[in-house]
């Protein structure tokens, strides 16, 4: 193949037509499906622990508009910042992963 031309260079995630967009787009929605399950995790185990929002973050030295958006399922969450979660929740850090 010609490199001049622009073929045979592979192409980065999400880019391409056809079979290998829906690729990229299948795995975004599993992304999406995984930040809310965590979310869920993370919001029941804040309820239970009869925290508000604000303070779980402060227990956890996070934003508590980061633990919102979490919860939501809008923001990815490091896994510094889950560690600190369930530090602040004393859970597992396995148990907000459960069901991904």
């Amino acid at each position: 193949m010609d490199r001049a031309e622009g073929r045979g260079r592979s192409k980065p995630s999400g880019y391409g037509v056809g079979g290998q967009f829906l690729v990229a787009q299948c795995g975004l929605s599993r992304i999406v499906k995984v930040r809310k399950e965590i979310g869920a995790n993370v919001q029941s185990f804040r309820k239970r622990a009869g925290l508000r929002q604000k303070k779980l973050g402060e227990k956890a030295d996070l934003h508590p508009v980061s633990i919102s958006e979490v919860e939501r399922g809008t923001k990815a969450v490091s896994v510094e910042a889950l560690w600190k979660l369930s530090r602040a929740l004393r859970v597992r850090m396995a148990s907000l992963l459960r069901g991904v």
